[in-house]
């Protein structure tokens, strides 16, 4: 059910890859709850709060890294084994399938996005340009995903402010396997 919310989600069926997570998530299976957090919180914070927080309850270590004001508390959590942080990535599968659905659909690439900048991971956001006061409120009703819903934004590198990710983990998972620690000393 994980993998057709991600799939559904990133591939112009929004509302319908929020069903499939919410189908999971009632299984209590803790990825859907996570991802369903992760794709309508920008668009919808309150209910990704609560999935994302519901998710970190169940000592889901991505969803431990998103919530705010995670910075003291993130230091205090132990930070898993590199093999441990890639089982949370996306299957190389889907990866494989965003990346080329991506490329083939026209409508898509035509959009000003923004792709994550961690290499095992094929989620992209459409960029935007939202003042805070925007981004507190959704176009839609709660719990209602319409064509005017957006993904999430991707969250910017403070030191570089050019890497862009689409979760904390992807993030860190950058950082640990070498790749952006190499170029973000060059990008800022």
């Amino acid at each position: 059910m994980y993998l057709l919310g991600v799939m559904l989600s990133y591939t112009g069926s929004f509302a319908e890859g929020v069903k499939w997570f919410d189908k999971g998530a009632s299984l209590g299976d803790v990825r859907c709850i996570y991802g369903k957090g992760i794709v309508v919180r920008d668009g919808d914070r309150v209910e990704g709060e609560r999935c994302l927080r519901l998710a970190s309850t169940m000592s889901y270590y991505p969803a431990q890294l998103e919530l705010p004001p995670a910075v003291k508390e993130r230091k205090q959590l132990p930070s898993p084994p590199l093999d441990e942080l890639k089982e949370h990535m996306i299957p190389r599968c889907l990866l494989r399938y965003l990346r080329r659905w991506f490329v083939e659909d026209g409508m898509a690439r035509g959009k000003r996005t923004s792709h994550c900048w961690n290499a095992e991971c094929g989620r992209w956001a459409e960029k935007t340009t939202v003042n805070a006061e925007e981004n507190n409120t959704s176009p839609n009703p709660p719990n209602t995903y319409g064509p005017d819903f957006k993904l999430s934004r991707m969250k910017m590198c403070s030191s570089c402010r050019r890497a862009k990710y689409c979760s904390k983990l992807c993030q860190v998972y950058d950082w640990r396997v070498g790749r952006h620690r190499a170029e973000c000393g060059i990008l800022s």
